[in-house]
């Protein structure tokens, strides 16, 4: 009677949240909330299968990792948590590789900026002092 009275609802609210849940964060506190709903929701209906749970784990995921893991057809919450991590991992590792490569572009365009020429090592001033004696 208790659960009946103050319970009634709660399987209501706990798939709406699984509904509306959306990856804002990393993939491991994602899956961890979202674990914790599916739980909630199959201690009222046990008869949802893994197609239904991967399904909104998938939908929940942000776009650039969502795109790749779907290709893999994952059968279960797990394996497609396990795949969201790598190409979490991926992105981050491409981020940086990117971050590094733009760093080292400022200072080629810096030395030119300051007048050094590729060609043999001159500097501007130099080439054009040679180009006169010529």
């Amino acid at each position: 009677m208790v659960c009946e009275r103050f319970d009634r609802h709660q399987y209501q609210n706990h798939m709406k949240q699984l509904d509306s849940l959306k990856q804002s964060g990393s993939v491991e506190e994602y899956y961890n909330r979202f674990v914790e709903l599916a739980h909630k929701i199959l201690l009222y209906n046990p008869a949802y299968d893994y197609v239904f749970f991967v399904t909104r784990f998938l939908n929940g995921l942000k776009d650039e990792i969502r795109s790749v893991i779907v290709l893999h057809r994952p059968k279960d919450v797990e394996t497609a948590s396990a795949l969201a991590l790598l190409q979490e991992a991926e992105l981050e590792l491409g981020k940086k590789k990117s971050l590094s490569k733009s760093e080292a572009a400022p200072s080629y365009k810096a030395s030119l900026k300051a007048g050094y020429s590729v060609d043999k090592g001159k500097t501007r001033t130099d080439q054009k002092s040679s180009d006169e004696i010529k």
